[in-house]
C-alpha cells in the first residue's frame, strides 16, 4: 500500500497558480492567534480555572503566550485569586512575567511552586 503513495515530480507544480505575498514583512505586528484553550492550574493548595491564549507571526520568528485564571476559594485572600502569565520569545530570547504563579503541577505535586505577587 505504501508503494502506490507516489508524490509526483515539483516541476509538475504550476507556479503562477500558487498565492504569494508582496510587501514588508511585519514581525510583531503579524502576530495571529494559534491556538486558545481552557486550562486549570494549582495555586498553594487551591484550584484556578482559565484560559491559555498562544500568539505568533506567520514565520514563528516571533511567538507570545498568554495565561490568566481565577481561584474562587474563599481561603484565599481577593488578591491572590487572579493569576497570570505572558510570554515572548523571538529567537534565542525569551522573556516571561507572572503576577500570582500558578502552575499545573501545584495541582498534583509534593512541591510547590506558587508565588503571591
Amino acid at each position: 500500500m505504501v508503494r502506490e503513495w507516489v508524490v509526483g515530480s515539483p516541476l509538475s507544480v504550476n507556479l503562477d497558480s500558487v498565492g504569494y505575498m508582496t510587501g514588508d514583512y511585519g514581525g510583531l505586528d503579524d502576530l495571529r492567534l494559534q491556538s486558545a484553550y481552557p486550562i486549570a492550574e494549582g495555586y498553594k493548595k487551591y484550584v484556578g480555572l482559565g484560559a491559555r491564549v498562544n500568539l505568533s507571526d506567520p514565520l514563528q520568528l516571533h511567538s507570545m503566550d498568554l495565561t490568566a485564571s481565577y481561584a474562587p476559594n474563599a481561603g484565599l485572600p481577593i488578591e491572590e485569586r487572579f493569576h497570570a502569565k505572558i510570554g515572548y520569545q523571538h529567537a534565542a530570547w525569551s522573556v516571561r512575567a507572572a503576577y500570582n504563579l500558578a502552575d499545573f503541577y501545584d495541582l498534583f505535586g509534593p512541591t510547590k511552586v506558587s508565588r503571591k505577587g
